[in-house]
């Protein structure tokens, strides 16, 4: 299956097809889909399972277990395995859309390129009104009467296309007036393979004669990922002259592409090529993923030339932040929570003071680019375009004048995706689209929720196919790392004996207080390094008319039901094998309904799933009237 998934009128019907088959298949599971691991022994859920399959699943080393959860792993066939099992594990792999990072985004291009041509220069946002064009590749650009230097965008093919040129990671509109000369040695400047700029003198890596021209103007060379032209540009290390730049002093116009590993540092886990002023407040995990969509929201918004992008549920502002100081793009933030707001405003201060300091040692750099606007904003499923487009204009804080804005949702959780979806298809302004979903469970169901817009299903398609419902269990499993719960079976399965711990209290609490059923517990650290009594007696401590009796915590039921930990660590598995099925649906759905309301979509994965599980990001851009 190919990484970029894309429905359009010369594919809907294959993936009509598709998604009704994974429908299919998880309407077939449906038991073990809506079950829950912490009811294994009050409904006896192993003896649910075919037996064949047990017999020989009992069988399996955590190890193996690993290896029956991942799509690249051999099996390790001891034994006869039921052809009912192996076509199971088969069937799920078919129907799972692809979970591995892309490597490039050139395919995302080539999709922005088709699908909202951008005709003339106007059509590029530009905060200080300085002309664009687009450089022919095969010509040397001449010196300009003051010897100011200019870019030279170097591509590998002879032809001048827009497309060819941002395929490879180069901006295809640059200002006549851009002086990126002395760009890279500033000091809080990252060393970045696709920094995207070149001084006016490129060098021919393949020439001996010309890499000691590179030499003596101190230019040098960076390892480049995937199949991203290579970027030359200066050295770091030489002193800053007294010079006027053009360029803000921690922009990061495009971030090496490439993995996890050539991504963050092996001792803290820090993101290696994001300034320091987007890293602070933020975990590996929030780095990995602030930075690919920061990258993916930029390249929409330059491509399909639009002036503005609308962070909706912004939070405390990190995404928006990099967008507008790294990216220099105008973002409005859209959070529910004045908590977060003020939270956003005083990152946004603490970055510019830090820029400012930067200024002492810095001489002639120019001023930051437009700060984030933070407004408070409450959506909801039936939130009208009028209401939106007015609280954008307002965010905006001039006469609403501007030619659109892409809306982007990094994590957007439950219904939240949806109703950005919707107001992406009916608002006028609203001309692009990036949306990474979450929390699947908290959405609403057009059987289990009276809603006129529920968040599953969105399109008319899915609706009208039979087994379309999806549980809440189901949903919810749809949100656990399967990548994550393989290495850690890798590991060895003793720290996962949590599950039947909690299987076992379960028992316990329905027996003496019933009304307690899949009660919310208290989350108890390093669970398996206790014994069950302890970590009973911790887990209900918030339930304050619950006193475990201890003869029910060391009996010997109990302790013959601990016994059977791996069992529960199996059944959790087979769960979790149906995971990317049910999430496969969700945003295939989704897909399907921008088709159905004129949009094609496109679908990849784009963060590293090790790090962060719900790794798909959703792009859509309306066509170009003017194209």
């Amino acid at each position: 299956m190919p990484n970029f998934i894309s429905v359009s009128e010369e594919t809907v019907d294959d993936w009509k097809e598709f998604i009704r088959a994974a429908v299919k298949l998880t309407d077939i599971h449906r038991g073990l889909l809506d079950s829950y691991v912490l009811d294994f022994f009050t409904q006896d859920l192993w003896s649910q399972i075919n037996p064949k399959w047990t017999s020989v699943l009992s069988k399996l080393t955590p190890v193996d277990l690993a290896s029956f959860l991942s799509c690249d792993a051999a099996l390790s066939l001891n034994s006869v395995w039921p052809l009912s099992l192996l076509s199971l594990r088969t069937a799920v792999f078919t129907y799972s859309l692809p979970r591995k990072s892309v490597l490039s985004l050139n395919k995302l291009t080539t999709y922005l390129s088709t699908h909202r041509p951008v005709e003339t220069a106007s059509h590029v946002p530009s905060q200080d009104k300085r002309k664009f064009h687009v450089l022919d590749t095969n010509q040397r650009v001449k010196d300009k009467p003051d010897h100011q230097n200019t870019v030279h965008s170097q591509i590998s093919s002879g032809k001048t296309e827009l497309c060819s040129n941002a395929e490879r990671g180069s901006p295809d509109f640059l200002p006549q007036d851009w002086n990126p000369g002395e760009l890279n040695r500033l000091g809080p400047l990252k060393n970045c393979s696709e920094v995207n700029f070149l001084p006016q003198k490129v060098v021919d890596v393949k020439s001996d004669e010309k890499k000691d021209d590179a030499k003596k103007d101190n230019i040098v060379k960076e390892p480049c990922y995937d199949d991203t032209v290579q970027i030359t540009h200066f050295d770091t290390k030489k002193t800053l002259e007294k010079s006027q730049f053009d360029a803000s002093p921690i922009q990061q116009v495009e971030i090496a592409w490439g993995d996890t590993a050539s991504e963050l540092s092996a001792a803290a886990g820090q993101h290696k090529l994001l300034q320091h002023v987007f890293r602070r407040h933020l975990k590996p995990k929030k780095q990995h993923e602030v930075a690919r969509l920061a990258l993916v929201a930029g390249k929409v918004c330059r491509l399909a030339g639009l002036a503005m992008a609308v962070d909706v549920g912004a939070g405390q502002g990190h995404l928006s932040r990099l967008l507008a100081y790294g990216h220099s793009i105008r973002v409005v933030c859209l959070e529910a929570e004045d908590e977060f707001i003020a939270g956003a405003r005083k990152f946004d201060k603490q970055l510019e003071a830090a820029v400012e300091k930067m200024k002492r040692c810095q001489i002639n750099l120019p001023p930051l680019p437009a700060a984030p606007c933070h407004t408070v904003c409450h959506l909801h499923p039936d939130t009208s375009p009028e209401i939106f487009t007015q609280v954008v204009c307002d965010a905006w804080g001039s006469d609403g004048a501007f030619d659109g804005c892409g809306l982007v949702g990094l994590h957007t959780c439950g219904d939240l995706g949806p109703t950005i979806l919707r107001l992406f298809t009916h608002t006028p302004i609203c001309q692009a689209l990036v949306s990474v979903g979450c929390c699947y469970m908290k959405l609403t169901n057009d059987e289990s929720d009276q809603t006129s817009c529920p968040g599953y299903p969105m399109s008319q398609y899915l609706k009208c196919l039979p087994g379309h419902t999806l549980s809440y269990a189901a949903r919810e499993v749809a949100c656990h790392a399967i990548e994550m719960y393989a290495s850690r079976l890798k590991e060895g399965a003793d720290n996962l004996k949590v599950h039947c711990y909690r299987a076992c209290l379960e028992e316990v609490i329905v027996k003496y207080w019933p009304h307690h059923h899949h009660a919310g517990l208290r989350s108890v650290n390093k669970a398996h390094l206790m014994d069950f009594p302890t970590y009973a007696v911790a887990a209900v401590s918030r339930l304050q008319d619950v006193k475990l009796p201890k003869d029910d915590l060391t009996s010997g039921p109990t302790m013959q039901k601990l016994s059977r930990w791996m069992q529960v660590v199996v059944y959790y598995s087979l769960r979790l094998l149906l995971a990317p099925v049910v999430e496969t649906v969700i945003l295939l759905d989704r897909l399907i309904f921008l088709y159905e309301n004129g949009v094609d979509g496109l679908l990849f994965p784009a963060f590293d799933p090790q790090l962060s599980p719900r790794n798909h990001v959703l792009v859509a851009v309306k066509p170009n009237k003017k194209a």
